[in-house]
């Protein structure tokens, strides 16, 4: 994962910082009972069931357009029989991270909206390029979509008013955010993403997407997993800014993500990405229906 370089000065750059996210305990819980082959649905509907707030934002998740049920859910078990366990693993994954990061959004005059919107959008459409690669990741690839920038708000909690400057542009327009970050100190968003992944004890599958997601092809291990979250990651950047067709197909062959995928898979040539963009606005829709949920349920906003 990350050199014992890049750990010792993010570490000495970042680890005193007294509020660094923290996943709650019922994430980790969790993970162990999933990973337990004795578990039963029983054990895992009454570890959730013991944070209602996290109980109700699940199956009001459930039954919205993000998963498009034919019928309603009306409780956490048929929600586990339906979905299976380790999609409801990964669903309350992505929602805890959601519960982690509450305070942030009023911290600063980051667009905290637009954020959670692009990561759940890259969440969405690695779901979707999965889906047609017949890649089957039980919902790892949405959530490493949804955590892949978590980097960027620690860095905005370490230094606000400098890092807040790069977001802006500043130093080399014309170049990508992370070796503007790079220049200045010395690692990437992506590194610090992944260094917290690391802290908060996810599955290494899921810290190399974070970790890898801008270098795809740095990544060692998990290929599959870090091409589709990398490449899910430029796709999701091209729809916020409303391109059209020919920017999807033009970036494909370009990015390194790309290659990756055609080592390690097969499919990828022969996805037609002129269909494939028009569905993309319904993943657009989906995501911003998970966002909206997430902090509605756990945020307690209106």
């Amino acid at each position: 994962m990350l050199t014992r370089e890049q750990q010792e000065l993010i570490d000495e750059e970042l680890g005193y910082i007294e509020n660094i996210p923290t996943l709650p305990d019922i994430a980790f819980r969790i993970n162990e009972l999933v990973n337990d082959p004795d578990t039963s649905m029983r054990q895992l509907e009454s570890v959730i069931e013991m944070d209602p707030m996290l109980s109700s934002a699940v199956l009001k998740v459930v039954n919205s357009s993000f998963y498009g049920m034919a019928r309603e859910i009306s409780s956490l078990r048929l929600a586990l029989v339906i979905l299976g366990i380790r999609e409801i693993k990964n669903l309350v994954l992505s929602l805890t991270v959601f519960q982690s990061f509450k305070d942030f959004h009023l911290t600063h005059s980051f667009d905290y909206k637009q954020f959670w919107l692009h990561s759940a959008v890259t969440g969405q459409i690695a779901k979707s390029l999965a889906k047609k690669l017949y890649l089957k990741f039980e919902g790892a690839e949405f959530v490493g979509g949804l955590i892949h920038d978590i980097g960027k708000i620690v860095m905005l909690e370490y230094d606000t008013e400098t890092y807040s400057a790069l977001l802006d542009g500043e130093g080399e327009p014309s170049h990508p955010l992370w070796t503007r970050e790079e220049d200045h100190y010395g690692f990437h968003h992506g590194q610090v993403g992944g260094w917290l992944a690391g802290l908060w004890r996810l599955p290494r599958r899921l810290v190399a997407a974070v970790l890898y997601h801008i270098e795809p092809d740095k990544s060692p291990h998990y290929q599959q997993l870090v091409g589709i979250v990398s490449l899910a990651n430029a796709l999701a950047h091209r729809l916020e800014h409303h391109s059209d067709i020919d920017d999807y197909v033009e970036i494909i062959p370009e990015h390194p993500a790309t290659d990756v995928l055609m080592n390690h898979t097969s499919g990828l040539e022969t996805i037609d990405w002129e269909q494939f963009s028009r569905e993309l606005q319904s993943d657009l829709e989906r995501a911003w229906e998970f966002v909206r949920l997430s902090q509605q349920s756990l945020w307690q906003t209106a």
